[in-house]
């Protein structure tokens, strides 16, 4: 008997985008003994067109289970995410859980299978991540492609089995996070399963074949958003004191990737030196909804 999963995926404003997406997914082939019981396309309130590219993708892939859940009013990822959770854990219906956290994103193909497989051999494992790279960029999104690597090169040095929470894709067995909940707030994304993980001992793997592509941020304030948001974030959870401990580790991740990468670190400084006299002129503060970044979805 093959183990059910389903897929959700938190979009807002992907009309431009989404179709890709859902395309790579229906495309990746699962690990023998796993398989679909539905998708999920939760629209956050969009203001174009996404609802119906979606309906659309679904009319012309009668394959695939999947429905779009649109809200009346932005409600922010983490309920997004939140809400679904607790309707599994009501339901029942599949035993594992895979979340596509950018829906302009591009999942590389073999990228679900390496996601899903470690469950498989370990039927103790709790949760997978897999990791964000860039797409081909420009001279504008050098520090933001910089950013990407350098986070892609730490989680080498912490190995497999650490708590991450840099991740758009990633998968958790719903049984051991029974007690877990989706808090609203800027820790919209795996930063809380990471924390709930650590605490509680679960057992985690980071996937280095589990690909998803992302468009950098262009624009400086879109930067200063990736960088600050999620910093606030880990900041408020058990992932802000795991910070000390790995410093070392991103100053040497930074190092090597600038050795290859020496013009893309030095935007990379550059631009992280200002978000950091910003910051301490005038603190940021951000919503329980998330930040859209306009240029990572080609706005400018």
């Amino acid at each position: 008997m093959s183990v059910p999963c389903a897929l959700l995926v938190p979009a807002y404003n992907e009309a431009a985008s989404i179709r890709q997406c859902l395309d790579a997914l229906h495309s990746a082939r699962l690990p023998a003994g796993l398989s679909w019981h539905h998708w999920l396309v939760v629209d956050d309130a969009s203001d174009d067109d996404t609802p119906l590219v979606v309906k659309r993708w679904a009319s012309e892939h009668p394959d695939t289970a999947i429905e779009i859940h649109s809200s009346p009013i932005r409600a922010g990822k983490a309920n997004a995410l939140g809400v679904h959770h607790e309707a599994m854990l009501r339901s029942g219906p599949a035993d594992i859980l895979v979340i596509c956290c950018d829906a302009d994103g591009q999942v590389e193909p073999g990228s679900l299978t390496a996601l899903l497989r470690p469950f498989q051999i370990d039927p103790r494992l709790a949760a997978t991540w897999g990791f964000k790279l860039p797409r081909p960029y420009s001279v504008r999104q050098w520090a933001s492609a910089f950013q990407l690597y350098a986070t892609w090169e730490l989680a080498r040095l912490l190995g497999e089995s650490a708590y991450r929470a840099e991740s758009s894709l990633f998968a958790y067995r719903l049984d051991p996070f029974r007690d877990f909940r989706w808090a609203p707030g800027s820790a919209a994304d795996d930063v809380q399963i990471a924390d709930f993980a650590l605490v509680h001992g679960l057992p985690v793997r980071s996937t280095w074949d589990a690909i998803t592509r992302v468009t950098p941020a262009g624009r400086f304030r879109d930067f200063y958003s990736q960088v600050t948001r999620p910093e606030r974030a880990a900041a408020s959870t058990n992932a802000g004191s795991r910070a000390g401990n790995r410093s070392r580790l991103r100053l040497l991740a930074a190092w090597s990737v600038a050795l290859n990468r020496p013009l893309e670190a030095l935007a990379y400084f550059a631009e992280r030196l200002l978000v950091e006299i910003i910051r301490w002129y005038r603190p940021a503060r951000f919503s329980d909804v998330w930040q859209v970044a306009a240029s990572t979805k080609g706005e400018g």
